[in-house]
């Protein structure tokens, strides 16, 4: 047998759902959770003491020397109007991204865990996003409820 090189070329399609664009800074496909990594649950219910998760998508920061500097802030207010707990620096957002076209959106994902002793009723997950670069902030709000 001789030696023989050979090449085959090929072709192959990419299918995918549509990508969207943000031109200013947003929260997108919030969604909470009862357990970490779980299915999304739309009217969320946890005991005293329970935890909740959430997990969304954020778009629209603005980028320096590949870099983006974002903070994100949870506020939970209680059913009384009462702040149950408060981290105005739960998430930072300052990696280097070597690739970030006009569609970029990070994942992020967080949880709290309610005092033992905290309120029935219906309480108030609020966000803050802080664009540092862009100096724009924005706010994203949903509810869950404590019995």
């Amino acid at each position: 047998m001789k030696n023989i090189d050979s090449e085959l070329t090929g072709s192959f399609t990419v299918e995918g759902g549509t990508t969207e664009t943000s031109s200013r800074l947003e929260f997108g496909d919030f969604y909470f959770s009862l357990s970490q990594g779980g299915p999304s649950v739309t009217h969320p219910v946890i005991q005293p003491g329970g935890t909740i998760y959430s997990i969304c998508k954020v778009s629209g920061m603005q980028f320096r020397e590949e870099r983006p500097d974002v903070v994100i802030g949870l506020k939970i207010i209680g059913p009384n109007g009462e702040t149950i707990i408060e981290d105005p620096e739960l998430i930072k957002m300052n990696d280097s991204y070597f690739y970030h076209p006009a569609t970029f959106f990070e994942t992020v994902s967080a949880h709290a865990k309610l005092p033992s002793d905290a309120p029935k009723g219906r309480y108030l997950w609020k966000y803050t996003m802080t664009d540092r670069i862009a100096d724009k902030k924005v706010d994203y709000e949903s509810s869950f409820e404590v019995k």
